[in-house]
């Protein structure tokens, strides 16, 4: 299974790894039974994040290295976190029990643990 990620945005975020959920081909139905569940519908500012399973597992592999706040893993994510309304990660099919967060602060402290974790699964609800 895998590391999944969804956010909206009203901005363009295709420059940042990131396909509209209309759009997006892979995991469709998983995608859109959460969209779904945890949105109400689909719409067009709701983005995916296709390689996030790549880009966490790049995190946990270079954690014992480099500092978070090195890795694109934590690019990708602040950048996504100061222009979406909503930022939701979760593992396999598994979103019905998210941790709820409100700060940037809390977020990345979760994302970190996360990674360091040997499962490198997080889960996680922004709302801001």
């Amino acid at each position: 299974m895998s590391q999944f990620m969804l956010c909206k945005s009203a901005y363009d975020l295709t420059e940042q790894k990131c396909v509209r959920a209309v759009h997006n081909k892979d995991n469709k139905e998983l995608y859109y039974r959460v969209i779904k569940d945890l949105f109400g519908e689909v719409s067009k500012d709701i983005w995916v994040v296709p390689d996030i399973d790549c880009i966490f597992t790049q995190a946990q592999k270079y954690n014992s290295i480099y500092s978070f706040e090195t890795t694109e893993l934590y690019t990708l994510l602040s950048m996504l976190y100061d222009v979406s309304e909503v930022l939701i990660l979760w593992y396999s099919d598994e979103y019905s029990e998210l941790d709820n967060v409100t700060t940037k602060e809390q977020f990345f402290s979760l994302v970190k643990e996360s990674i360091a974790e040997p499962t490198c699964e997080c889960y996680v609800y922004v709302k801001k």
